[in-house]
């Protein structure tokens, strides 16, 4: 049997197998793009793939990692690729890839809001990040821009809205906003802000310098710092007092000396406006005089009782006592109480037979004759041997239970709290009063007394009714109607008045056009003198040499206002800042100020304001005056001790000293006389226009030359322009003659010689003079200096 050959062959290679000949896809520009390859190629064997590029778009990196073709698009466009599968045995196929690029999908920047609305203050500067405010859903940078008018604002690199508002206008301002990615999209949003008017800055309160205050021992001081302090922002202030004496009420400085203070001293005030800006100020307080005060003691039984004579009223001052007998009237008078350590007395009255009456702390006034009402009573149990039978402990506090002692006895509220205790030394206590403006148990009552029957004493006065120092009496009787009175002086401060029309002061020309606003007075100091009359002693006047007289038109009902309680008067030295000066009752229509602060030839303002309960009218400029120097006169003819003088002298002088000034020029105004006292009977002779009146005339002249003859002025020569002419005064008639007797000795001399210069836009009139022998112009003689005796010849 023939062999059997079996012959056993591989099958062939199969190449791998594309699903596709060729592949589409799209990528976008700049955006890394994949491809995978999974899936998409095969081998029938099962052998393993390997998959290449093949080619490739000129310029393009692309790779294959885990099965998938990476590259990134640089731009637009259609890129190709040829990959090739192999299996490691020799068969392979290719298949194609197009990717299609495309160019990125854009979107506008995104506002948070179309509209943005602030506000700010005219000369802010405004910042406003716009950066949280606008996204863009790509991811592209943005670039914000303003669109149209920019009022000066712009926006920096961080999106920062800035604008310096300084020099704008209140209202609003409208911006717009652009945002642009970097591929060009943009959108818009809007911006409007409101410009409010800043506010005017804080400004600290402004004070002007307060003057230093002088008193006596018992005179109150007593300043409206509403006068002194202004704030420049309207606020209202608030003023407290540091340190120093008195105590400062609402916006009123109180001080009442109750002891000497010689050495000045210094108060310090703090202004505040309650927002930060505060000042302060100081000034000095001093009594370095002693005062000086008058007690009249009424004493009586009891109430509307008989009179109690022959009382022994013992007065405390300090360390001395003073010590008198009631008379028939009960009355005592202690004059011209020295007040010096203290001004608040003690009073002890004693009688044989009556209880005894001890006073504490009554407190006297400079220059007040203080009355004052008490009682001492028929003792009802036996004699008293102590001087004071009581001890009283009292405390006072305001209605918010402040101990008002801390304050200087200030009270604001209107009631206070009076406590205490009070004990007896000889006999048991009956009771006791407590009462606020008056003595409990005298005549009259002014508000309700408490009354309380132990020793413990509790009380609620109401102080409403009151403004000012206001005395406080604790009144307290044992049983055999001993009286212990203890006084406590409180200060009440009370709102401002309201409902008032107030009266603004008005020139007192507007009633009287033909008189003076102000009148400044330069008169000569009294000096010695010879001839004439009998020689008297002479002294210079208590006052100054110059001085000025203010008037005003005072209230009147006519006006339709309210009365004032006072005028306020002010001075100024540059006619801008004035300061207050004095202040007189509404009673008082002039005012003459005597500063020593007045120069000759220096200008001075005065104005008057109304005052009111807590409130002062603006004051009304009353004018303003130069004050002139004193007037001179040289004498020319006949001067004193001349002889052969003709029958017909020419008397003349001339004036000096006084010039013009910028309110005019002077003119001035003299009489003379003339007298025979040596041979014939008692003759004096001047110029007059009614010999029989007995009135001697005021000449004017508006040259300083002064010149004329005896003759000049006979009787004969009267004209209407010149109605003068000598007249003889003992006889009452004209002098008949028209010269002199010859080989006469006479005296001749000014008794009147003063210069003025009136302003005739505000009526003042300033006035200097040498000479007023007769009281002219009504401040008191001001002797001639000079007569000159002369001799007539014979012609």
């Amino acid at each position: 049997m023939a062999g059997l050959v079996v012959i056993v062959s591989k099958a062939p290679n199969a190449a791998p197998v594309w699903t596709k000949a060729a592949y589409s896809a799209s990528a976008v520009v700049g955006q890394p793009f994949e491809f995978d390859l999974a899936g998409k190629v095969s081998d029938p064997d099962g052998d393993a793939i390997t998959i290449t590029i093949v080619r490739a778009p000129n310029g393009i990196t692309a790779t294959i990692a885990d099965n998938k073709l990476k590259f990134t698009p640089p731009a637009v466009g259609t890129y190709e690729f040829t990959l090739k599968a192999s299996d490691g045995k020799g068969g392979e196929a290719e298949a194609g890839l197009v990717v299609v690029v495309s160019a990125i999908p854009n979107t506008s920047p995104v506002w948070k809001q179309g509209t943005y609305t602030r506000s700010a203050e005219v000369g802010q500067t405004i910042q406003i990040n716009l950066a949280p405010e606008v996204t863009d859903e790509d991811g592209d940078p943005i670039t914000l821009t303003l669109v149209g008018e920019t009022y000066g604002a712009q926006i920096n690199e961080q999106k920062v809205f800035v604008w310096n508002t300084t020099g704008r206008q209140p209202g609003l301002y409208q911006f717009l906003v652009k945002a642009t990615d970097s591929k060009g999209a943009y959108s818009y949003a809007h911006l409007e802000i409101t410009l409010i008017p800043a506010p005017v800055p804080n400004q600290s309160p402004r004070v002007l310098p307060i003057p230093e205050q002088v008193t006596y021992v018992g005179k109150a001081v007593e300043i409206d710092l509403t006068k002194y302090v202004s704030d420049p922002n309207g606020d209202p202030i608030t003023i407290q007092k540091v340190s120093g004496p008195g105590v400062v009420i609402g916006s009123k400085y109180f001080w009442f000396p109750t002891a000497k203070l010689s050495t000045p001293a210094t108060v310090q005030l703090k202004f505040t406006d309650g927002k930060g800006g505060e000042a302060t100020a100081s000034f000095k307080v001093s009594a370095p005089y002693d005062g000086a005060a008058s007690l009249t003691i009424y004493v009586t039984d009891y109430k509307s009782g008989p009179a109690t004579a022959g009382a022994t009223v013992k007065v405390k001052v300090g360390s001395e006592t003073l010590e008198m007998v009631t008379d028939n009237t009960g009355k005592v008078t202690f004059s011209n109480i020295t007040l010096s350590t203290t001004t608040d007395v003690d009073v002890v009255i004693e009688k044989s037979g009556y209880a005894r009456t001890y006073i504490e702390g009554l407190r006297l006034a400079h220059g007040q004759n203080l009355e004052f009402e008490t009682q001492m009573r028929v003792a009802k149990l036996g004699p008293t041997s102590s001087e004071k039978p009581f001890e009283l402990s009292v405390q006072i506090r305001d209605a918010n239970g402040n101990d008002i002692s801390t304050t200087g006895n200030v009270v604001t509220t209107d009631s206070i709290q009076v406590t205490g205790t009070a004990t007896t030394t000889e006999y048991s206590l009956n009771l006791w009063y407590v009462k606020v403006g008056g003595v409990p148990g005298a005549g009259t009552f002014t508000a309700p007394r408490t009354i309380g029957y132990t020793g413990t004493i509790s009380a609620v006065p109401s102080v409403a009714e009151f403004e000012g120092m206001v005395p406080v009496y604790i009144d307290v009787y044992d049983m055999n109607d001993n009286r212990y009175e203890k006084i406590v002086y409180i200060y009440v401060s009370r709102m401002p008045a309201q409902a008032i029309t107030p009266y603004i002061v008005q020139k007192y020309t507007t009633v009287a056009p033909n008189g003076y606003n102000i009148i400044s007075y330069t008169r000569a100091q009294y000096v010695e003198y010879y001839g004439k009359k009998d020689p008297k002693p002479t002294a210079a006047p208590s006052g100054t040499n110059l001085f000025i007289r203010v008037f005003w038109r005072p209230w009147y009902s006519a006006s339709g206002t309210t009365q004032p309680k006072a005028y306020r008067i002010y001075r100024s030295f540059d006619g801008v800042s004035f300061q207050p000066i004095a202040t007189v009752p509404n009673t008082v229509s002039s005012y003459s100020d005597y500063s020593a602060q007045l120069e000759v030839g220096k200008r001075v303002w005065y104005a008057v304001s109304s005052v009111y309960d807590g409130y002062e009218t603006p004051y009304t400029v009353i004018g303003d005056v130069i004050p002139l120097p004193l007037l001179q006169v040289t004498y020319i003819s006949p001067l004193n001790g001349s002889t052969g003088v003709p029958r017909d002298p020419e008397f003349k002088w001339q004036f000096s000293g006084v010039s013009t000034t910028a309110e005019g020029d002077p003119s001035y105004l003299y009489d003379i006389w003339l007298y025979d006292l040596v041979v014939n009977d008692y003759c004096y002779y001047s110029l007059g226009t009614n010999p029989t009146t007995g009135q001697y005339s005021i000449l004017p002249t508006l040259v300083p030359s002064v010149s004329f003859k005896f003759s000049d002025y006979h009787h004969s020569k009267r004209t209407s322009q010149k109605p003068w002419a000598w007249i003889d005064f003992a006889a009452k008639d004209w002098y008949p003659y028209d010269k002199l007797q010859a080989f006469k000795t006479y005296e001749w001399g000014n008794e009147l010689l003063a210069a003025q210069i009136i302003d005739p836009q505000d009526r003042s009139r300033a006035l200097s003079i040498l000479v007023d022998d007769n009281n002219y112009f009504g401040l008191g003689n001001i002797r001639t200096d000079i007569y000159h005796r002369f001799i007539t010849g014979e012609n």
